[in-house]
């Protein structure tokens, strides 16, 4: 598996790097299939992390065939492929890998598959300065440095 590029580049032409790759950064994937999103969440935390960005769980998959990324931001909701069956090839292919979902509004049943995918979630609408503390609050649980 590659390492992230070190220039600004488009990863395909569905998916975007946000920002210059330095070893020294941890590489987030952020998976959203509304442009705005995406593009809020990787403005506030493109200053300390590298930031890709994918549209559906396909493509999410796809980056994660190419680039090694230390932690996964996913949308529940999407269409092509949701979150939870990405999180589940994610989970297969990468069980290490920390993901973080995203979402307004969940049924029961939905939260609680998530939940069995893993304990991180950000409710929508979220402030911008409270996601870069979550993050940043995460990888330190997680005990990941660079």
């Amino acid at each position: 598996m590659e390492s992230a590029p070190e220039f600004k580049r488009d990863v395909d032409e569905e998916t975007s790097l946000m920002s210059v790759p330095s070893p020294s950064r941890f590489v987030i994937l952020v998976v959203d299939d509304h442009a705005w999103i995406r593009k809020i969440i990787a403005q506030a935390l493109a200053d300390e992390y590298v930031i890709l960005t994918a549209a559906t769980g396909k493509e999410a998959l796809r980056v994660l065939d190419r680039i090694k990324v230390d932690m996964i931001l996913s949308d529940l909701i999407m269409p092509e492929m949701g979150g939870l069956p990405m999180g589940y090839e994610v989970r297969r292919r990468f069980p290490d890998l920390p993901i973080v979902f995203i979402s307004g509004h969940l049924d029961s049943g939905t939260f609680e598959q998530a939940r069995a995918l893993t304990p991180y979630y950000v409710t929508k609408p979220f402030g911008v300065e409270d996601l870069q503390n979550q993050v940043k609050d995460l990888l330190l649980e997680l005990g990941l440095q660079k």
